[in-house]
């Protein structure tokens, strides 16, 4: 178990540089009124370090043979990119003589859009990682210890992401039905109570629907028309 937790932080790491390419590269954005006003050149120095980082982390995902629904369907269904991205890798961190070489232009000349991939894919890494951490203890505060622990070693933890906010509301259920249990009365507070998980219990279980529908539209809409 130690050694698995061993690989997963490795993997995290990874994950934690790609996002930090990531948040530099929307802070660029956020800089400019428009996309089209920024610098070619620094469009691409930030946006490569990013896509470039991306294929490391999805290389550790295949070598630690980790599962999960919406990743290896945004990865089966799309294992061009996939091919593309490595490529591109391969353009930002081995010298290339050639400024447009074409381990860079080919991935802009898929048919996919290849930038919303991108940023999906991104997502659901850190929503996987996310997912990973919250599972490795049911104690809140011994929880709370590892998070903190993780964090101090990469150096990163994801911010709280829709699944975790769907688990905190499972959390609240359970802890209202605990307390509605204990009561032995059938007073008009204990019904309104009971009313209120019932919403939450429809909460949570259309927001995991949506979700899962997400995914589905975002491929789909990837692929074009």
């Amino acid at each position: 178990m130690a050694t698995d937790i061993e690989k997963m932080m490795c993997w995290g790491r990874y994950l934690y540089w790609t996002n930090l390419g990531k948040e530099r590269f929307d802070a660029l954005l956020e800089s400019y009124a428009s996309p089209d006003e920024i610098p070619s050149g620094e469009y691409f120095a930030h946006s490569s370090q990013w896509f470039a980082s991306l294929y490391v982390v999805i290389e550790g995902w295949g070598e630690l043979k980790l599962q999960d629904a919406a990743i290896e369907k945004l990865l089966s269904e799309f294992d061009a990119l996939q091919s593309l991205l490595r490529r591109y890798r391969n353009g930002v961190f081995h010298f290339q003589p050639n400024l447009l070489d074409k381990r860079f232009t080919e991935l802009a000349k898929s048919t996919y859009n290849w930038t919303r991939w991108i940023r999906v894919l991104h997502d659901e890494f850190v929503r996987y990682f996310s997912d990973w951490l919250a599972g490795l203890s049911i104690d809140p505060d011994e929880s709370r210890e590892i998070k903190e622990s993780i964090k101090a070693s990469i150096g990163w933890i994801p911010d709280e992401t829709l699944t975790d906010k769907i688990r905190n509301l499972q959390t609240l259920v359970i802890e209202s039905e605990a307390l509605l249990a204990g009561a032995s009365d059938d007073s008009l507070a204990g019904k309104e109570l009971q009313e209120a998980i019932e919403k939450v219990k429809d909460q949570i279980a259309k927001s995991t629907s949506e979700y899962e529908a997400m995914i589905d539209k975002h491929v789909r809409e990837m692929k074009g028309p």
